[in-house]
Formats: C-alpha cells, sequence, structure tokens
C-alpha cells in the first residue's frame, strides 16, 4: 500500500513474519549515502535511549540498503496517535522527549547534514 510521502516513495506491506513493515525508498541525489546513514545513525541511538522514534531497522549489519541504484530504508510500520486538545501531561511528555532529542544531539557529530 502507498503511504503519504513529500519526497520519498514510501509503501507499506505486510511481511511473511505477518508483521507490518515500511519500505522507504529515497529520491535518487537528493541525499548522500552519507547524510542518510547519518539520520539513521541517530534515529537508532535516540530509540536506544527509549525516545519514541521510528528507527530504521539493521538487517545484514545495515540500515541503508540500495537495489538498481535506489537506496531505501525498511522500518517497522507503527501506528500513532493525536494529541489530546488541552491534555496538559501529553505536551509535558513531548517536552520531555524534545529535551531528551536534544541532549542526544548536542553529543553527536553531524558532518555529512552539513553539506
Amino acid at each position: 500500500m502507498a503511504l503519504n510521502s513529500y519526497e520519498n516513495r514510501v509503501y507499506q506491506f505486510i511481511a511473511e513474519d505477518t508483521k507490518r513493515y515500511v519500505a522507504k525508498f529515497y529520491r535518487p541525489q537528493r541525499w548522500s549515502q552519507a547524510q542518510i546513514q547519518e539520520e539513521h545513525d541517530f534515529s537508532i541511538e535516540l530509540a536506544s535511549y527509549k525516545i519514541p522514534v521510528i528507527a530504521p531497522l539493521i538487517c545484514n549489519k545495515q540500515s541503508l540498503h540500495i537495489y538498481n541504484d535506489y537506496s531505501f530504508a525498511l522500518p517497522p510500520a507503527v501506528g500513532g496517535r493525536q494529541f489530546e486538545v488541552g491534555n496538559l501531561s501529553q505536551v509535558e511528555c513531548m517536552g520531555r522527549f524534545i529535551g531528551q532529542i536534544h541532549a542526544v544531539s548536542k553529543r553527536a557529530n553531524f558532518i555529512a547534514l552539513q553539506h
């Protein structure tokens, strides 16, 4: 099933293990392999701190894959939910996650995304 995406081609599918996954195909020549990998590494690091991000799966020791000159990633398909209007508990929780993301990003050395 095709999913909405501004820049990339994104599809959801059910694999043989009956789990839902997403195949995200990056638009050719938009981002370098190094830029994509840096983003993957950061999201994997955030997930290791239990920050709720959807990191790409690591298959064969890598998160970025190439098929016929197309780069792609395979994260699990995960449903979301909408904030409840006026629920300060949810806003506070989101604020903590944003703070944690900033703390982790201060330790990172982003090089590829700067170019």
